[in-house]
């Protein structure tokens, strides 16, 4: 990981995620553990979304991503997907 935020990115998973670790059962590990494509799942859906909660624009990128020129996707989690829209 070379994001210049790498430091806040520690200090949220120390803070919120760590004490989470041990609460995960066996399928919450599978499912963090395995290689789910969060963010082709959520493009899939996006269609479905955008109409359901009527938004004009509904763009799916992973958190820290270029490809987020509004710079909202910071609001996700760190390094996961996030939904920006309109």
């Amino acid at each position: 990981m070379n994001s210049p935020r790498k430091g806040e990115f520690l200090g949220y998973w120390n803070k919120k995620m760590l004490s989470q670790v041990f609460k995960w059962d066996d399928e919450s590990r599978f499912m963090i553990q395995s290689n789910i494509d969060e963010v082709s799942i959520l493009k899939g859906a996006s269609q479905f979304l955008q109409n359901e909660l009527q938004l004009q624009d509904i763009t799916v990128v992973l958190g820290e991503s270029e490809q987020d020129t509004t710079e909202r996707s910071q609001a996700s989690l760190p390094l996961s997907p996030a939904i920006v829209y309109e």
